[in-house]
């Protein structure tokens, strides 16, 4: 093999490491309290735990959560997906969140959504979890959650997110 062969072959091999090395990104699992929420409308916020619920009998309490990301603004994602763990104690009224993805383009603001609930007539003293598909790009992520009210003394409780950010 002569000089330029060497020079080739090397060009090509340092070519397709450095592809492995992107086919490989990292995944970061992060997981974030369901205390770091905040209450938005109705209900009663209550904590317990590191849980955020809802100590209401008469409404839903809705809570935002914003949810940090590693990573350039545009440029990260949850390539592999994410969940929300909930109880839901209450068996008439669903726990549901939903994931935005919010990305600026000009002088708009564009969101993607997916919401996801714990089935209708549905009771657990057991955590319940609430799984969402990959999101990629965007600038912020938060989720938007509907915790029941409670039910024969049983109170509902948001637990914790999951998210595993491709970096």
């Amino acid at each position: 093999m002569n000089k330029s062969q060497c020079f080739g072959a090397l060009a090509l091999l340092s070519t397709i490491g450095f592809a492995a090395a992107d086919a490989q990104a990292v995944i970061v699992v992060k997981t974030l309290p369901g205390i770091s929420c905040h209450a938005v409308s109705g209900g009663a916020l209550g904590e317990f735990g590191g849980t955020v619920n809802n100590l209401s009998a008469t409404s839903e309490l809705n809570v935002s959560c914003p949810l940090g990301r590693d990573g350039n603004l545009g440029s990260a994602s949850l390539s592999a997906g994410s969940s929300i763990q909930v109880f839901d104690r209450n068996p008439t009224v669903a726990s549901s969140c939903t994931l935005i993805n919010e990305f600026g383009s000009g002088t708009t603001v564009f969101q993607i959504a997916n919401t996801q609930s714990t089935p209708g007539g549905f009771f657990s003293s057991n955590i319940t979890t609430l799984t969402y598909p990959a999101l990629s790009g965007g600038d912020y992520y938060h989720a938007q959650c509907s915790i029941p009210r409670s039910s024969g003394g049983s109170v509902s409780h948001l637990v914790r997110f999951r998210l595993f950010d491709n970096e």
